[in-house]
């Protein structure tokens, strides 16, 4: 299967992620719901790495005191509901907490830009309905932080696919390992169809300790383990076969130790840690297409994708059979970017 030529927001990042068009404006207003707990790493990227963006107001249900710690280090207000933060004089809210479809519809509603980070599963019908109502607007607020689409690793795996270095694709091997790693199935699965080009055409699950899941894509076969119980840190693989030969996800930036007769290698302690940069280049996206009005990042759609495939994945858990993935077609607000365009 040939993979699709990058499209705009993969062109942008794989050279970078400076634009003349982040020049001298005034900074861009953030909430950010969530910010003491999923939240923290936005806060901590747009509180020192991303330009454009100054965080003034916070929210979160949980630890009030950590809240109090890290609003005053980002030079934030304390919200006490999240309410609160969808109706303040913002630019733009970064939406991180457990249930985030009430937030995003009242941000929509409001025209309010906002970057979700999807924490948990959520019924496909909670996102296709948020699909739905940007449809009904005619522009795409919401961007989806499935930060895989912005890992150098990953993109630079994109270009080789794209490119054709290993010809027509015949399989891909994802494998991610981590402690107490949650969702972590549904980014393995948007990184499949963004990798291809394609949404998943139909699932199986065979092991649920760990989750091992066989996906088709075309004519594409995948095989997706995810492993929470994994001690020693966070690890992701992927490896693609082509008709040509293979490529490889490359592996971070780690401290390589020989000692004492023996080789090893660090890794990052968690999925947070890995993907630092991705979600810096993620948000560093999202806040130029705020400030543009050119939408750059994972949509609506891809996220209604994604989740309709782990609800397939569910379902054959349940029906032990290969389950079709039907995410409808996909809405022309959606259509791939152009790079030329940007």
């Amino acid at each position: 299967m040939p993979v699709t030529a990058l499209s705009g927001t993969d062109a942008l990042f794989t050279g970078g992620v400076t634009d003349p068009r982040d020049g001298p404006a005034a900074p861009l207003r953030v909430g950010v719901l969530g910010a003491a707990a999923g939240g923290v790493p936005h806060l901590r990227a747009l509180a020192g790495g991303v330009p454009g963006a100054r965080v003034v107001l916070v929210q979160d249900d949980g630890d009030q005191r950590r809240l109090a710690e890290l609003a005053e280090h980002a030079g934030a207000t304390v919200a006490r509901h999240p309410n609160e933060v969808v109706a303040a004089d913002l630019d733009a809210v970064v939406v991180a907490g457990t249930d985030p479809v009430p937030v995003l519809f009242a941000c929509l509603e409001r025209g309010l830009p906002a970057y979700v980070e999807p924490r948990r599963l959520l019924d496909p019908d909670d996102v296709r309905a948020l699909v739905s109502l940007e449809e009904a607007l005619g522009r795409r607020l919401v961007q989806v932080g499935l930060t895989r689409r912005h890992d150098p690793a990953h993109l630079a795996l994109r270009r080789s696919l794209v490119d054709g270095d290993v010809g027509r694709v015949r399989l891909v091997r994802s494998v991610e390992r981590s402690q107490g790693l949650r969702s972590g199935l549904l980014p393995a699965l948007d990184a499949l169809a963004w990798l291809l080009g394609l949404p998943p055409t139909s699932v199986r699950l065979t092991s649920e300790e760990p989750t091992l899941v066989t996906v088709r894509v075309g004519a594409t076969l995948a095989r997706v383990e995810v492993d929470d119980h994994a001690p020693g840190g966070h690890e992701i693989r992927c490896e693609v076969l082509g008709s040509d030969g293979v490529t490889t996800l490359g592996a971070p930036p780690a401290v390589r130790v020989l000692a004492r007769g023996s080789a090893s290698v660090g890794l990052p302690a968690d999925a947070t840690a890995r993907f630092a940069d991705a979600t810096r280049i993620g948000l560093t996206a999202w806040v130029r297409s705020v400030r543009t009005g050119r939408a750059l990042g994972a949509s609506a759609w891809d996220w209604h994708v994604a989740t309709t495939a782990a609800a397939a994945v569910a379902a054959s858990r349940l029906e032990d059979r290969e389950v079709p993935v039907d995410p409808g077609p996909r809405p022309g607000l959606y259509d791939p970017v152009p790079h030329r365009a940007l």
